[in-house]
């Protein structure tokens, strides 16, 4: 193995170590990674980095239909950035890099949970960083809920999914820190086959199946965490719905809307959409010359979509309003590829206020193009 030395060539290193521990209902996976780069022409620069996580899945109900799951996580890890000293080959590189990583005791005695709330844990960052140049550290703690989807009334409103994340931002540059909270919580319930008439609850003859999915989301973040918490922080709240009914094998419906809600500054963002999926099966083969093949008939699908949506911003004072109708058809090649042709249409109007004064800008887009992806 040759290592050429006093080369200013750019490397890089990672060390990986990753032991799991499986029992009949419960695994538990640990991954530690050691990472370190050097690059730079006129200034070489060290970049080293040291990730731990440590995921959990724990099982109950394994054996029924009633099966759920606990995932618990925590991970930490930190990055730093220094002139490069030695700058010889990939072991004096991953010996540095250690070195360099010794001042950075809190990652190494960080109690979980304890380092992400308490504020006065940025105190030992700083301490700890201050001859540093560039440094970043994050531990971050997770929590999930899982279980099984079902087909009852109650499972449309009734997650089965919860995700709980908490996570800190500590950087600094140069003699500048900064100090990050960010809490997110989301939950997500899905339905299959209820309603529709070979549902479990057949209130509707009119389609066959559908999927109703709904997502919650609500999520803070404190930008001065360890100075002033309540300084200039921002919350928001996401909620998605999903619908797709299927009429039959060939014919679907679906309906998506998403709406997002942001305080400081207050910000509105929200779009719904729905279209109409058919196929359409030739009663004589299309015969498409290189990738024509007997066994592989080509069909059409064709989707209309409808899709509204608004936007304000209360403090630039701005709002818009956009709609588009889309027509896209499909030649589906089984195996093969696709082509596609497509055409929509689109109008959006904004509003800007600036004083005692409202101006509104309108916009009328039209698009159509053709795309296609084949193999062979």
């Amino acid at each position: 193995l040759y290592l050429p030395e006093n080369v200013h060539n750019d490397r890089t290193t990672n060390i990986n170590i990753s032991p799991t521990i499986n029992t009949h209902s419960a695994s538990i996976s640990i991954n530690e990674t050691l990472s370190s780069n050097i690059s730079g022409r006129d200034e070489r620069i060290l970049n080293t980095g040291q990730s731990i996580s440590i995921n959990a899945d724990i099982e109950f109900n394994k054996e029924s239909h009633n099966k759920w799951s606990l995932i618990p996580g925590y991970k930490k890890s930190v990055n730093s950035s220094i002139d490069a000293d030695t700058d010889i080959n990939f072991f004096t590189d991953t010996k540095d890099s250690l070195i360099q990583l010794e001042p950075h005791n809190y990652y190494f005695t960080g109690i979980p949970l304890w380092e992400i709330l308490f504020p006065d844990f940025g105190n030992q960052f700083i301490s700890d960083t201050e001859k540093q140049r560039s440094t970043g550290y994050t531990p971050e703690f997770s929590l999930r809920f899982t279980r099984l989807t079902g087909s009852h009334p109650s499972d449309i409103f009734i997650p089965s999914i919860v995700d709980i994340n908490v996570s800190r931002y500590l950087t600094r540059d140069f003699d500048s820190v900064t100090d990050k909270l960010k809490i997110n919580f989301e939950t997500r319930a899905t339905a299959l086959n209820v309603f529709g008439k070979l549902g479990s609850t057949p209130l509707f003859r009119w389609y066959q199946t559908e999927e109703i999915t709904n997502v919650l989301s609500v999520g803070g973040e404190y930008n001065s965490y360890m100075t002033d918490i309540f300084a200039n922080p921002v919350f928001s709240i996401n909620y998605s719905l999903y619908l797709n009914f299927s009429l039959n094998q060939k014919n679907s419906i679906d309906l998506e809307s998403s709406h997002n809600w942001t305080w400081m500054p207050l910000i509105w963002n929200s779009s719904t959409s729905s279209s109409f999926n058919w196929q359409v099966i030739p009663e004589h083969p299309i015969k498409i010359p290189i990738v024509y093949d007997k066994n592989n008939k080509p069909y059409y699908e064709h989707i209309e979509k409808l899709t509204v949506s608004t936007s304000i911003k209360d403090e630039q004072k701005e709002s818009s309003y956009t709609l588009t109708a889309n027509h896209t058809t499909n030649l589906i090649i089984s195996d093969t590829g696709i082509i596609s042709l497509y055409a929509g249409i689109g109008w959006d109007q904004k509003n800007i206020t600036a004083g005692p004064v409202m101006t509104k800008y309108y916009l009328l887009g039209i698009e159509a193009g053709i795309s296609a992806k084949l193999s062979f």
